[in-house]
């Protein structure tokens, strides 16, 4: 298979169609090997004829479509039969003197557009009047500002709102990814799976009372 695999080849069989007639001494039903090489469409097939030997006779057809024509043999009649068309000019009536203007005017209007697009785009980015104080103010204001969080309208469930255990705690600790990056704590996976006991009393009270508010 590493030889087929090097020289491009596609082996083709279905194991439920031996091409060889097996018997009590020859246990090798798929002796008979078909391989071809640059066909993307092939289609294997066991005839279960044998004509009196031990090997069927396998049907292979192969699907070709035609080679592509080039684009210079298309347009080579195409353009023989419209070149006598195009010998002279195009009359076409002159437009009105007042038309005459608009091309040059659009084209000025956008030129004047394009050299005003910078300018707005920087004083949208970098307001004038907004300082860093100013921001940090704005900000302040905003979050002071939000409605308060509106309470469960939710049945009570003992069962999802009883405090975390011990075992809880470790078994969340086992499935964390070892060799991840830190956070601004710097207290990494394997430092959190090798604490004391009096530590992870300590972590699991501290998780408790900010899930049981």
């Amino acid at each position: 298979m590493e030889l087929t695999s090097t020289l491009g080849l596609t082996l083709h069989t279905d194991p439920a169609y031996p091409t060889r007639v097996g018997n009590s001494v020859t246990r090798d039903t798929r002796l008979d090997l078909s391989f071809t090489k640059n066909i993307r469409h092939a289609d294997w097939a066991n005839t279960k004829e044998t004509l009196c030997s031990n090997h069927c006779i396998l049907n292979i057809i192969v699907t070709t479509t035609p080679l592509p024509r080039s684009l210079d043999e298309k347009l080579h009649p195409c353009v023989l039969s419209s070149s006598g068309r195009a010998t002279g000019k195009t009359s076409r009536p002159s437009p009105p003197t007042r038309l005459d203007k608009v091309p040059q005017k659009l084209q000025q209007s956008g030129s004047d557009t394009r050299n005003r697009l910078p300018r707005i785009v920087t004083r949208i980015g970098y307001p004038p009047s907004i300082d860093g104080n100013s921001s940090s103010t704005l900000r302040g204001y905003a979050r002071g500002r939000q409605p308060p969080p509106s309470p469960l309208a939710g049945s009570e469930n003992a069962e999802l709102d009883q405090p975390f255990g011990l075992h809880d705690l470790k078994a969340a600790l086992a499935k964390m990814k070892r060799g991840t990056e830190t956070g601004r704590d710097k207290v990494t996976v394997k430092i959190l799976a090798n604490l004391a006991d009096q530590a992870y009393d300590a972590l699991l009270a501290h998780i408790n009372t900010i899930w049981l508010g």
